[in-house]
């Protein structure tokens, strides 16, 4: 998948950004049989400040053997390979150092809470928040009306084809409200995070919630 996410430790303040990139997602038995997600190929994880880098390869499962959802990964400082990634990344995975052979739980899905998720009622939501903006699509895909959803879907995307027509012509450039582009083509936050965690935490909530134009 393209794009990369780049990933800043609070913690681990000198080691800089990590750059993480995505495996591929494929629908398996749409045509026959129940229809699964895979996430299949390669991704990379790399610190350049460390000199670390990781690469994990999501396996698909075979036709005729195989499993679901398992991983298997190498872990590398420089050119010296110094563990290994394995296990299923819905349920347990684990590290290996090479050098001592000992073997460890890297993450356990089970183990690991899972946060609530919280947002505001739709009418007190902003106009293009997602499921305010696609929520009659999402009533509509619920009903299994599929012609309601074509409908909402389409008055939607038109909506959006408008609103660049008319910036087109009246000569305005979008700008986005929480990304910028940087001159190598990648898309950085418009904030400056402090190295205090409370702060940062701050910081992130004025940055998503503060005052904004609207867009």
């Amino acid at each position: 998948m393209e794009g990369e996410n780049r990933v800043y430790l609070l913690g681990r303040p000198n080691d800089g950004a990590y750059s993480l990139g995505f495996p591929n997602m494929y629908a398996r038995g749409i045509l026959f049989g129940s229809m699964i997600l895979e996430l299949g190929d390669t991704c990379l994880a790399v610190n350049e400040n460390t000199g670390m880098a990781c690469s994990v390869e999501f396996k698909v499962k075979g036709y005729f053997s195989g499993t679901y959802n398992a991983i298997a990964g190498r872990v590398r400082k420089g050119a010296v390979d110094v563990g290994e990634i394995s296990g299923k990344w819905s349920n347990q995975m684990y590290y290996t150092n090479l050098q001592t052979g000992e073997r460890r739980e890297l993450f356990d899905v089970d183990k690991s809470p899972i946060m609530p998720k919280t947002c505001l009622p739709e009418d007190k939501q902003e106009k293009h928040e997602s499921r305010r903006l696609w929520s009659q699509l999402t009533a509509a895909i619920k009903n299994k009306d599929m012609e309601a959803a074509t409908e909402a879907k389409s008055a939607i995307e038109n909506e959006q084809r408008q609103q660049a027509h008319k910036r087109d012509e009246l000569g305005i450039t979008h700008e986005p409200r929480f990304f910028k582009v940087q001159p190598d083509g990648r898309w950085i936050p418009k904030i400056h995070i402090p190295e205090d965690p409370v702060e940062a935490e701050k910081c992130v909530q004025h940055w998503i919630w503060g005052p904004h134009p609207e867009f």
